[in-house]
């Protein structure tokens, strides 16, 4: 007799075979790439069925799967086999293709709890693959490339594709090999992987880890140095599963057999509904896509020659380097377009670009023409170091090089859909002015490589995908994550779906998820332009007329349109003396370029620095610090637009000594309710006699030591909030750590209430709870409401403080009183400093930024990544909120139930720049902040001037509003930023938006640009 334990997972099926003695008689893997029943037909043909008496079935695939036996959960399974495989095991950390999970037994072996992933398979095997893939190396080879880099690797966001492709794509345009960019993603994921499943607990006694990625040697590592201790592989961790359950048919015998006969393929192909409509383009019309000549060469580079020429050709020419695919095109003087070349990135935009320079001689020969370059421009994720490397005129953002050749080839366009390789983006325009634009910040599964990599699994070569799917009706499928968007069309293919019905759902699917993701609630315009190269794809163009019944335009150059607005932007903004000065020409096509990496250890910036090697010298590129390569000390950067933030920030951190003896040493937080009141609690703990000690400014570590000790999913100014206690804990340097529970301020006159934020006001036992904070007694947590009598505030603080630090009533009263004149104070000298900006503004014609937010969202570099100082060096006079005279009852009546009083601040100041010629705001949030979620609605309404007063009801743009409330509406909106943090690390994709959002500033106000260099790193 034997038995058979059968797991079914999302992407393989796993059989292990036992006999009486419990010995493995038999084991097999096999991927069924979206079939199980066929690859489980298939697979049974090496077992001798007739001997097998007892079957059980587990995993995600395994309970509906018609075998015979009895079905248990996978948990159950994995305990089994976890148990029989490593003795003593108390943690077992299951990775599958499809979920992972923590399971946690008592010291008897007991079950005690687990806990699975979330709806998104960031942390799963499906997601390495599909990483693997981008990296255009083979899934089963991922480990071993991630294996053969031997430093340490660098650092990857592995919480969903959308920010591993981001840091993916950085780290190629820096240069770094593939195998260092695998490394760095299967150890990004073994961190992520604990850190979503510990939530900052600690785990005690051995662990094993089991599934397929548990082959993966630098995951595992990366699991073992975050836990703090090594874990336990077993021998073929893919199998652990069907072990187990061939262990419980073992143990409960007489289950049953296998019954192949009712083993069968599903096909509902006969009784099946159709759920979508078929794709057809009725209301719009597609281009023709002429070219006079067109070829691929060689090289594999696409080359395109538009209209017959000879002779010398004056040209601008714009180059977009984008994550996927490196495009340029050539505009002569009369703004007509004389050739275009399109290829691959392939993870090498250096040698892409000499590939597209090599195409242009191509292009010169074959045409019978020569290319006179008078104007250089560069866009796209690579702008920057290629601009620099070639000696472009300009490098601008591919969301004005985008809204600039969509308003030129239309000038009545006011949106544009763009999926790009990587990334998606939703621009919106008015009369040719970028005044919104979003890019998609949480999910990649609307972008253009899920299409390509769908073609390529179906077998469908991508110029052939359009004619295939079109007038295809076909079923339902997620729109919510790549990796279950591929489940799902494994499945519809499983069950007799045809290819090109599967197809179509892809479209779909990526439709709806661009629509969900990115637009959300945002007005589709009435005159909408597709734009990137998956507009080549009518198939796609027809999916988003189908679902919005409005007519999708395209151009015949809608895949090098960023390239194309590039040639505008260099013919119409470089002066005619500085047009290809520093050009190098396409002779670089033949240069010898070798790429370094170093770190540069002069200052606490820690560059990572790229070093671009060619005939003409090295190009360092990554120095913050604005000093040249050969320099050997940080170069001093003033800017005097920026010098209003700092002088406000001293004017914040101002030191005190306390008066009298040496009395205790108080540490306070740099973070949350402390972060806006620090003159507050800094000059009363002084008072009292207290050495104050601030915290470190807010860090990468300072983030990870928090997600090391946080209980719960909080937003990143909570998680870093408790990255600064067990700093300050760890450093053991003071006595006590205040922690107020700050409840709300004075209630301002016609408002409802002022709240602060309920992790503010909890934030005292939110910390306490954390089991990694060892507080002991050093935990000051006084009461403090501002809108209560000073005899209250005294009772609070004192209960709290006179024990610890030996106050009475008398004292605190004091230096509460010297407190909040500090606060005024402090808020005082803020306002003059933002009145000297606001000087400077109108003296040198500028338009500057000012930063919209709770304080510990915007004011914290560690939050915002130095944003705010990068936009200083660029041109622009930076200042916070605080900084500028806004009054709060300017929002009566029709904001008075503002609940928080961070809110009204927030709405006070977006009022005042909305009405102020020479401000533009840019709002600084957090994915997870619950009442920035709705006073964003009002941030915006504010904005746009779409808020009618008298009936308290906003007016959407659209079929609500008649032409004449469309343009009073129009006129008095002002364009603004919104940016989310969440404690991700690259700054390029917010830059990117930042850059955008500068355009449109400066196209609403008139008022000229900064003379900056825009390529400047």
């Amino acid at each position: 007799m034997s038995y058979l334990g059968i797991d079914v997972g999302s992407i393989g099926l796993s059989l292990t075979l036992l006999d009486d003695a419990g010995k493995i008689l038999r084991q097999e893997y096999a991927r069924h790439h979206g079939a199980p029943a066929t690859c489980l037909q298939e697979t049974l043909k090496k077992f001798d069925l007739a001997a097998i008496t007892g079957v059980v079935r587990t995993g995600s695939g395994g309970e509906n799967l018609p075998v015979g036996g009895v079905y248990i959960d996978s948990i159950v399974a994995g305990v089994e086999g976890a148990k029989q495989l490593v003795p003593a095991v108390r943690n077992i950390i299951y990775i599958g293709g499809g979920s992972f999970s923590l399971t946690q037994l008592d010291e008897h072996g007991k079950y005690h709890s687990s806990r699975i992933n979330s709806a998104c398979a960031s942390g799963t095997g499906a997601f390495l693959d599909q990483q693997a893939l981008r990296l255009q190396v083979p899934p089963e080879e991922l480990a071993e490339r991630a294996g053969a880099y031997q430093k340490r690797p660098p650092s990857v966001a592995t919480r969903c594709a959308v920010f591993a492709k981001s840091d993916m794509i950085h780290l190629q345009q820096e240069g770094f090999s593939v195998e260092a960019i695998a490394a760095g993603l299967c150890a990004g994921l073994g961190n992520s992987t604990v850190d979503g499943l510990l939530g900052g607990r600690t785990l005690s006694g051995k662990t094993a880890v089991i599934g397929g990625v548990a082959k993966n040697k630098i995951v595992i590592n990366a699991i073992g140095e975050k836990l703090g201790s090594p874990v336990t592989v077993p021998d073929r961790p893919e199998l652990v599963n069907s072990l187990g359950a061939a262990l419980v048919a073992r143990e409960n015998r007489g289950l049953g057999g296998v019954t192949l006969n009712a083993l069968r393929v599903e096909d509902d192909t006969q009784k099946r509904s159709f759920l979508r409509p078929p794709l057809q383009l009725v209301l719009s019309k597609y281009p023709a896509m002429k070219t006079h000549k067109h070829w691929v060469n060689a090289d594999k580079s696409e080359i395109a020659i538009i209209k017959p020429a000879s002779g010398k050709i004056r040209v601008a020419l714009g180059i977009d380097i984008g994550s996927t695919s490196t495009k340029a095109l050539v505009l002569d003087d009369k703004k007509e377009v004389v050739g275009w070349i399109y290829r691959k990135t392939a993870g090498d935009p250096i040698r892409a670009v000499q590939l597209l320079f090599k195409a242009f001689s191509e292009m010169e020969r074959e045409g019978g023409f020569t290319l006179d370059v008078r104007g250089v421009g560069t866009t796209g994720s690579g702008r920057k170091m290629i601009g620099a490397l070639i000696g472009a005129d300009l490098a601008m953002n591919e969301i004005t090089a985008h809204a600039e050749a969509a308003a030129f080839i239309d000038p009545l366009v006011d949106t544009i859909i763009e999926l790009g390789g990587q990334d998606a983006k939703f621009t919106q325009l008015q009369n040719g002015m970028v005044y919104n634009s979003i890019m998609n910040y949480v999910c990649a599964a609307g972008t253009g490589s899920f299409v390509e990599e769908q073609a390529l699994k179906l077998g469908i070569p991508l110029e052939e995908y359009a004619d295939r799917v079109m007038g295809q009706e076909c079923p339902q499928t997620s729109d919510r994550c790549t990796v279950y968007m591929e489940r799902d069309l494994d499945i519809l293919l499983a069950r007799g779906w045809t290819r090109e019905q599967v197809a179509a759902a892809v479209l779909h699917s990526v439709r709806d998820n661009y629509l969900n993701k990115v637009v959300g609630g945002l007005q589709i315009g009435e005159h909408i332009y597709f734009q990137g190269a998956t507009a080549r794809n009518r198939g796609l163009v027809a999916a988003f007329e189908v679902e919005l019944q409005k007519p999708i335009a395209v151009s015949e150059f809608c895949h090098v349109t960023g390239a194309l607005g590039m040639c505008l932007l260099a013919q119409d903004r470089v002066p005619e003396e500085q047009k290809s000065a520093k050009f190098v020409g396409f002779k670089f096509a033949d240069e010898k370029v070798s790429v370094d990496y170093e770190t540069c250890e002069l200052c606490h910036n820690r560059c990572n620095l790229s070093l671009i090697k060619t005939g003409a010298g090295t190009l360092a590129w990554g120095l913050k610090c604005g000093r040249d390569y050969r320099e050997q000390k940080v170069r001093a950067k003033p800017n005097e637009n920026f010098s209003f933030w700092r002088e406000r920030e001293i004017a914040w951190a101002k030191p005190l000594k306390p008066a009298g003896a040496f009395g205790r040493r108080v540490g306070v937080l740099r973070s949350l309710g402390t972060y806006g009141y620090y003159p507050f609690w800094n000059t009363f703990l002084t008072e009292l006699g207290c050495t104050v000690v601030l915290s470190g400014r807010s860090t990468e570590e300072v983030m990870r030591a928090g997600k090391e000790v946080v209980q719960a999913e909080y937003c990143a100014p909570v998680v870093m909030s408790h990255g600064h206690a067990k700093l300050m804990l760890d450093a053991d340097q003071v006595d006590y750590v205040l922690v107020p529970h700050m409840l709300r301020e004075p209630v301002p006159a016609g408002f409802t209430d002022a709240h602060f934020c309920c992790y503010v006001q909890a934030h005292p036992a939110v910390l306490r709870a954390a089991e990694g904070l060892p507080w002991g007694d050093k935990l000051l947590a006084p009461l403090m409401q501002f809108n209560l009598d000073e005899r209250q505030q005294v009772r609070d603080l004192t209960a709290a403080l006179s024990a610890p630090l030996g106050v009475n009533s008398e004292k605190i009263t004091a230096a509460l009183r010297r407190a909040k004149t500090a606060q005024a104070e402090f808020l005082a000298k803020a306002r003059e400093l933002g009145a000297a900006a606001e000087r400077q503004l109108e003296a040198q014609n500028q338009l500057g930024i000012v930063c919209i937010g709770r304080p510990y969202n915007t004011v914290d570099f560690g939050m915002t990544l130095e944003l705010p100082r990068k936009i200083a060096e660029m041109g622009y006079p930076v200042i916070y909120q605080d900084q500028i005279p806004f009054a709060v009852n300017a929002l009566l009546p029709e904001y008075n139930n503002m609940y928080w009083h961070y809110g009204q601040k927030i709405l006070a100041a977006a009022k005042y720049v909305a009405e102020h010629p020479r401000w533009f705001p840019i709002y600084f949030t957090n994915f997870m902040c619950g009442p920035d979620s709705y006073i964003l609605t009002y941030f915006k309404e504010i904005m746009s001037g779409t808020r009618n007063v008298e009936t308290h009801s906003v007016k959407t743009r659209g079929a609500e509003m008649d032409g004449g409330e469309r343009d009073a509406a129009d006129k008095s909106g002002k364009p603004y930023l919104i940016l989310q943090f969440d404690g991700h690390g690259a700054d390029a994709g917010y830059l990117t938006r930042i850059e955008a959002a500068l355009e449109s500033f400066h196209h609403y106000s008139k008022i000229p640009r900064p003379n900056v260099a825009v390529n400047a790193d």
